[in-house]
């Protein structure tokens, strides 16, 4: 193993030392300085979070936004996986595509557009109130309905594919068996859902988490969630230990729901057995099938077409995006840079720690497994709070706090865990014998690196960085923090103009951000059309 060696042990060793700087350094120092006071130690700032009532109202309006968003897209995407993978409907291939786009597109972003269509001088409410003879609708956008509707369109696609790749991967054989002896309805009831059950389940946990965390749309709904209470006390009060406090429930549930999953789902790793490219059977539906394609299609129409359509109205001609380009090139520039740079330092970093967590044993795996599930449990707007607390020190610190470096550390600590999961997937499907080959034949470290691991993880490693890149192009809660002084991205510009009302500019920037995150989405689905043959054709 490439690990055993000399050189390999520090390549890992050196990936957790940056890991440790960049990601957890910062959580250390918030967590630290929130029971600080004058030398000493004091828990004052988290009695005060269980004492007030506008403490708990925060809890539970988070609670119920992150509870309510899981139950209503786990529902959703695991009727929308088991349509794409186990009933033949037409265009399947490009279904599987335009699913992805909420999940790419930040959500602020489709938050922007559906106040256009239901805010309190929408589209839609204002249509309703001349119809019925209403001063104003009966309902707006604004507050808890709104925020868990509007996240809902945005993050059923989580639990759509990993419904749909723990239903390709599954044993197909069982599912041939069932439907001999019971038929296909009792099947799909006894082994079909329960294959589903471990992708449905991560796809609602990480959707749980997302939404707990969600800063930018309760903010722009008028929704008071802890993630925003926390952005407050620091940003109007500078009161860092406060809002460390008040971030402090989230990351409690976050971490217990995710640890919580990943003991579910080792114990439950046979459960995901390869079909060996086999196509799934299909559900004898007949012409329900078009059913299943019409509520696709309307799926779609809601979370896709409509609110990007408003966008593109609102934005106008060429012209508007011709001027948006002229005033906001440099914060575009910004933009790129920062996803380029963070995705290719996660993925470096990602290679050597999915490789201790896919082939190392006891606590050091462990370790390395649930480190970064650490950082992405935390609140954007503390991971900011607690860069900016370690490295606004002056001096030699200034290269890290009054460059892009900040920004981009920001994105590793909120989604490393991504790139590790995703790095680590692929790792674990390469056979360790081929390297236990090559060491026994006196191969080096860098050899069996290069010519046996490189060549079989690269196209997933691809996959890997496009969607970091995408995930770090559209990152806020942090980035509106830290971004240093005379250095923007898109989504900051975009957040700060917004609080002004939808406008033209407004409008051509989200759009430019939107084409910015679905060219490499393109890119990458091409590249896996062809890597995987007809398998969503």
């Amino acid at each position: 193993m490439i690990v055993h060696s000399r050189i390999g042990r520090g390549v890992v060793l050196a990936s957790a030392a940056v890991f440790v700087v960049v990601a957890l350094a910062p959580v250390a120092v918030m967590v630290a300085g929130s029971v600080s006071v004058d030398g000493g130690l004091s828990a004052a700032a988290y009695r005060d979070v269980l004492r007030t009532q506008r403490q708990w109202t925060l809890l539970g309006n988070s609670v119920g936004l992150a509870v309510l968003t899981a139950v209503a897209c786990t529902a959703l995407g695991l009727t929308l996986g088991l349509v794409l993978t186990r009933i033949r409907v037409p265009l399947r291939g490009l279904l599987v595509f335009l699913f992805a786009i909420p999940l790419v597109v930040p959500p602020y972003v489709f938050a922007m557009a559906w106040i256009h269509l239901l805010g309190q001088r929408g589209a839609i409410t204002a249509m309703i109130a001349q119809l019925f003879g209403l001063e104003a609708a009966p309902f707006t956008i604004y507050g808890l309905a709104g925020a868990v509707f509007v996240l809902t369109l945005c993050y059923y696609p989580v639990v759509v594919l990993t419904t749909a790749v723990a239903l390709v991967s599954a044993d197909v054989t069982q599912e041939e068996a069932g439907r001999l002896y019971g038929g296909w309805r009792r099947a799909l009831t006894g082994i079909t859902l329960r294959q589903a059950l471990p992708g449905c389940l991560a796809g609602g946990i990480l959707v749980f988490v997302l939404a707990l965390g969600s800063f930018g749309v309760p903010s722009l709904l008028r929704l008071h969630v802890y993630a925003l209470e926390s952005f407050t006390k620091f940003n109007a009060f500078y009161d860092m230990a406060g809002a460390t406090a008040a971030s402090m429930p989230l990351v409690v549930l976050s971490l217990g729901a995710l640890f919580g999953f990943e003991r579910y789902r080792r114990r439950l790793s046979n459960a995901f057995v390869s079909s060996h490219g086999r196509q799934p059977p299909w559900l004898p539906v007949g012409r329900w099938r078009w059913c299943a394609w019409t509520a696709c299609v309307v799926v779609l129409l809601v979370s896709v077409v409509l609110p990007l359509g408003v966008l593109a109205k609102e934005a106008g001609g060429i012209g508007a995006y011709a001027q948006a380009l002229k005033t906001a090139w440099p914060e575009l520039a910004h933009t790129l840079l920062v996803g380029a740079l963070s995705a290719t330092a996660m993925t470096l970093l990602a290679l050597p720690l999915a490789y201790v967590a896919s082939r190392g044993r006891g606590w050091r795996r462990s370790v390395v497994d649930y480190a970064p599930l650490l950082t992405f449990a935390v609140p954007g707007t503390v991971l900011g709070i607690g860069l900016i607390r370690l490295w606004n020190r002056g001096g030699a610190a200034d290269w890290v706090y009054g460059t892009v470096a900040v920004v981009v550390f920001a994105c590793i600590a909120r989604f490393m865990a991504v790139a590790h999961r995703g790095a680590a997937v692929a790792l674990g499907q390469i056979d360790p014998s081929l390297e236990d080959a090559a060491a026994v034949s006196g191969v080096s470290w860098l050899r069996t690196g290069t010519g046996v691991v490189l060549p079989l993880v690269w196209r997933p490693l691809v996959g890997v960085w496009v969607v970091v890149f995408i995930l770090s192009v559209g990152e806020l809660s942090a980035s509106i923090l830290v971004c240093p002084a005379g250095f923007n991205t898109i989504t900051t510009r975009m957040f700060s103009l917004m609080h002004y009302g939808m406008n033209q500019l407004v409008a051509a920037l989200a759009i430019m951000l939107v084409v910015c995150i679905l060219a490499p989405l393109m890119v990458l689905a091409v590249a896996m059309r062809r890597y995987l043959g007809n398998a969503y054709a």
